[in-house]
């Protein structure tokens, strides 16, 4: 099956890059957080519509050919633009506990943007200016194109917001297997594993056609929260205490069925024309 995991961004950086060395001065690691900007939803056209909506994302390599090449002068207020892969990384995440000041370990996941091509704009823009520029890039600023099989069920949700009105959402995992070696990987990391979030009609679709070992090809872009509280009973005292995280998803534009898929017949009726 053809694979497909690619990331385009355009944005502002934020702050200053945070670079590693090792005692030689070889560059170990480059992250860097960029302001992106994306709209909720796309026409049949897929051309970008609705509320504008603002992303910091995490950009990291750790290939220092690339670093020291394309990285190294990156400063904050820089206008960017990467090219790359979307990544999930499986860590162990250390958390205080608020009564006795115990560390609690917990599973967790990172999610950034892994490059393999980095352009330096602009630089030193100020905020105002930068961010017209991304407003005037919206279409690109933010873009995902990901190929994936669902590894877990679809949910779906229905919350009521404000004057009685429902929010519909729909969530579900994928397994996309990588198109490129990241070198500096695990060999045997095949596999990334992001979620992806759907919201109002769309959802309701995706949910009853979507299912465990669906196939599906997505357009869209990444969108980083980061309202989470996560609870947490520390492992030494017994004592329940949150902490803020973040959640990294796909948010799709246009969802393209290729297996395994229970087909609406809306589009059935347009395969059937185009076949005409």
């Amino acid at each position: 099956m053809a694979k497909e995991n690619t990331v385009q961004l355009y944005g502002r950086v934020v702050q200053e890059p945070v670079r590693r060395m090792d005692t030689e001065g070889n560059y170990l690691s480059c992250k860097i957080l960029l302001t992106t900007l994306r709209r909720t939803y796309a026409t049949k056209e897929l051309l970008l519509h609705g509320v504008p909506r603002w992303d910091t994302l995490c950009v990291l390599s750790r290939n220092a050919h690339l670093i020291k090449h394309q990285m190294a002068d990156i400063k904050e207020g820089d206008m960017i633009l990467i090219k790359g892969s979307l990544v999930t990384q499986e860590i162990i995440k250390r958390f205080i506990c608020t009564e006795c000041g115990e560390i609690t370990k917990r599973q967790g996941v990172v999610i950034y943007v892994d490059p393999i091509f980095v352009k330096q704009c602009e630089t030193r823009l100020p905020e105002t200016k930068a961010y017209e520029m991304v407003q005037n890039a919206i279409e690109i600023s933010n873009q995902i194109r990901i190929m994936g099989t669902l590894c877990r069920e679809p949910e779906l949700y229905n919350e009521e917001v404000e004057n009685g009105k429902q929010r519909t959402e729909c969530t579900f995992q994928i397994a996309s297997n990588r198109n490129r070696h990241i070198l500096e990987d695990n060999p045997e990391k095949r596999t990334d594993y992001p979620w992806v979030r759907t919201f109002g009609p769309t959802a309701l679709e995706y949910y009853n056609a979507l299912h465990i070992n669906s196939s599906v090809y997505i357009d869209g872009a990444i969108q980083v929260r980061t309202d989470i509280q996560r609870e947490i009973v520390c492992d030494e005292c017994g004592a329940l205490f949150t902490r803020p995280d973040t959640a990294t998803e796909i948010i799709p534009y246009n969802i393209e069925y290729l297996k395994n898929c229970d087909i609406p017949e809306s589009e059935r009726e347009e395969e059937f024309e185009y076949a005409e």
